[in-house]
Formats: structure tokens, sequence, C-alpha cells
């Protein structure tokens, strides 16, 4: 009982980092592109550089949520 509610704990609370730096890296280019201007280039140029460092972010934002919630870990 007490692994199953500790496994998802952790799943949760790992898609809500990943969904949290999600939103976080779209507003920026959001606001960035509509503050600036960007032409339209600069637009898929952006959109290209954030598919290309989206996989590495991803995996950060899993290291760092494991990090962050190993003193949960030893409390279940």
């Amino acid at each position: 009982m007490t692994k199953h509610l500790y496994s998802t704990f952790l799943r949760r609370s790992v898609w809500a980092y990943f969904f949290g730096t999600l939103a976080v890296l779209v507003n920026a280019l959001i606001v960035h592109g509509l503050y600036f201007g960007w032409a339209a280039w600069v637009w898929g140029y952006a959109l290209c550089l954030g598919l290309l460092v989206a996989p590495l972010v991803a995996l950060l934002d899993l290291w760092w949520a494991r990090w962050q919630l190993r003193p949960t870990q030893r409390v279940f």
C-alpha cells in the first residue's frame, strides 16, 4: 500500500515538474516573440531550437525531481 502511494506521488510530481517547465518555456518564447516583434524566420528558428533542447530539459527535470523528492522517499 505504501509503495503504491509513493509511486503515485512520484509519478504525479515528476509530471508536474515537466509540465511546469514546459509552460515556462512556451510562455517565454511567446512573450519574447510578441514583445520584440520577431520575424517569421526567427519564430521558426526559436521553435527548432526549443525542439532540440526539449529532450535535455526533460531529462534534467526528471533528475531534479527525483533528487528533490529523495527525502520524501525516506518517509515512505
